[in-house]
């Protein structure tokens, strides 16, 4: 299960991790029977064989070495302001996300969080609306599950967040340790009349591994 944020669909596509897997064997972990032939994979696009191939013109081939380790307490992925809290004795977890950046997927997201018991979302961002003629197109933004209305964050002065890359979320203080992990985001940024006003708008995020609790 991965956080389905912004058009994401929650769980990793199947291409992807093929390349992945022929690529970087010992990060993906699978075993060569496991692996999809990139030739024989269904469908009318040939583009997983064509970037495996520019990828490795790129990027050395590693020894597979078996399959990974559990997964650590807390993954960051600093250039997304992502945050992945996990627990080492029960099935509790979640994640973060604190930048906007823009693109054609992109929602009106910033400090949206996905949380999971036993591997269902129990609460949380709602993922990727069905794709219609909007979707794509300059009203893209008044649909309300792109928008930030269909998304856990707050509606400040009666306003939605803005869009763009301009609208973050910056994150400050982070505090981890083995019972909890504690995350600071600023979200001035991502409304128009707290805009340059920094830390109008704060969300603490934290996370308790002994209580299995969300604040």
């Amino acid at each position: 299960l991965s956080p389905c944020f912004a058009d994401g669909a929650g769980n990793p596509y199947g291409n992807l991790l093929t390349v992945c897997a022929a690529l970087w064997p010992a990060r993906i972990g699978l075993e060569a029977e496991e692996v999809a032939d990139v030739f024989q994979m269904g469908g009318n696009s040939s583009w997983p064989a064509v970037a495996m191939f520019v990828a490795r013109a790129f990027s050395p081939l590693s020894a597979a070495t078996g399959r990974p380790k559990a997964l650590p307490l807390r993954s960051c992925f600093e250039d997304a302001a992502t945050f992945l809290f996990r627990c080492k004795d029960s099935d509790f977890a979640a994640a973060f996300k604190s930048i906007n950046r823009g693109d054609n997927h992109n929602h009106q997201d910033a400090g949206t969080y996905v949380i999971s018991w036993d591997g269902e979302i129990v609460a949380g961002d709602p993922g990727g609306e069905v794709y219609t003629a909007k979707t794509f197109s300059a009203e893209r933004y008044t649909h309300k599950v792109l928008n930030s209305y269909g998304h856990p964050v707050p509606r400040v002065n009666g306003e939605l967040q803005l869009t763009g890359r301009e609208a973050r979320a910056e994150v400050g203080r982070q505090d981890f340790s083995d019972a909890r992990d504690v995350v600071l985001l600023d979200l001035s940024e991502a409304y128009p009349s707290t805009r340059g006003q920094k830390g109008a708008v704060r969300r603490a995020v934290v996370f308790d591994r002994a209580a299995n609790r969300v604040r």
